[in-house]
């Protein structure tokens, strides 16, 4: 819902590439529009650099764990060489790379599956949280599903604004990879020896040393292409609206990702980091969201009982009521896991 309420507001404002793009014509805040959107382009850099470095530490954590004779802070630079490198080729070269990427990773997750048929054990099923506070942490994680509205407007331009190609491309999206979580929860429970962060090593721990193998190729090829995405989207944002050489837009869009994620070693004492900067980035998220968009995509309410909108029959009340609905709960959870990571609670 979300990422066709971003696709609506890109359509209509016809104007760049970018969230900010889309608030320079907001009819929402008037004489405030460009302060607003300064305000946004903060909130935005920030909570973009906390995606990136937490794939950064994610990638660095995994691969010590498995390869332990190379230095963790050396993983960082080694994933970051290596994930950066694609934005800075521009969105054609991302296009493949992300299409490959994806191929890969649905064929990992098909050995894993078919490897867990023999594995599996129903008893082991245990959906349900202990309380409401821990059921507020896990919606913190949904924040992951969010990181591709960014990408939206991206979208929406290289479709030419074609609504019907936009909402196709958007709902495929979507829907692979609600798939891919779905599979991965399912045979993750019901074959798991052990439930294990990220739940990946569990699962291909209890089939065999191969699974884990593959296992590690997905769980890399996931982080690749979400640093792929998001990385350049934060170029692109920083490039229109400074008018910046690529090159260079492109390095103060990655860079800083490196080098939080190597500071955070020594802020947050007894974790990887990784939790507080999701925790982090799902507040700013939902924060964005719940303040700018959802409002301005409600007063184009007039606009759309004439013209229609991206949602078709279901207009605008039902999809803004709905989002932010989930975006209160994502930024309660993100609140209560900050709190838990300082006071030494690592619930996820």
């Amino acid at each position: 819902i979300v990422h066709l309420l971003i696709a609506e507001l890109t359509i209509r404002s016809g104007k760049g590439s970018n969230m900010v793009g889309i608030l320079n014509n907001s009819k929402l805040f008037g004489k405030y529009r460009k302060p607003v959107a300064i305000v946004v382009f903060i909130l935005l850099s920030v909570v973009l650099t906390c995606d990136l470095s937490s794939y950064v530490v994610a990638a660095a954590e995994l691969l010590s764990k498995n390869i332990p004779a190379v230095d963790p802070q050396l993983w960082k630079l080694i994933f970051y060489v290596f994930a950066a490198v694609v934005a800075l080729f521009g969105l054609k070269v991302l296009g493949i790379t992300e299409k490959y990427a994806t191929i890969a990773i649905f064929l990992t997750i098909g050995c894993l599956i078919i490897a867990s048929m023999f594995h599996l054990d129903t008893t082991k099923i245990a959906l349900l949280p202990e309380s409401f506070k821990d059921t507020l942490v896990y919606t913190s994680i949904v924040m992951f599903a969010f990181n591709a509205f960014f990408s939206v407007p991206q979208v929406v331009e290289g479709l030419d604004a074609d609504k019907s190609k936009v909402r196709k491309s958007i709902g495929l999206g979507m829907g692979f990879n609600a798939l891919i979580i779905l599979l991965v929860m399912i045979f993750c429970l019901l074959s798991s020896k052990t439930i294990t962060n990220p739940c990946i090593e569990g699962w291909s721990e209890s089939i065999g040393d191969w699974a884990k193998i593959v296992g590690l190729i997905f769980i890399l090829l996931a982080l690749f292409s979400s640093y792929w995405a998001i990385s350049f989207s934060l170029r692109d944002l920083w490039h229109s609206q400074f008018k910046l050489n690529e090159k260079i837009s492109w390095l103060i869009a990655t860079l800083p990702s490196l080098i939080i994620s190597i500071l955070i070693t020594y802020i947050d004492q007894g974790g990887s980091g990784f939790n507080l900067f999701m925790s982090i980035s799902s507040i700013v998220e939902a924060t964005l969201l719940g303040l700018f968009i959802i409002p301005n995509f409600y007063t184009l309410r007039k606009d759309i009982k004439i013209s229609g909108s991206i949602f078709g029959h279901f207009g605008f009340i039902a999809p803004a009521i709905l989002s932010t609905f989930a975006i209160i709960c994502i930024c309660a959870g993100g609140i209560v896991n900050v709190i838990n990571e300082f006071n030494g609670v690592y619930l996820l």
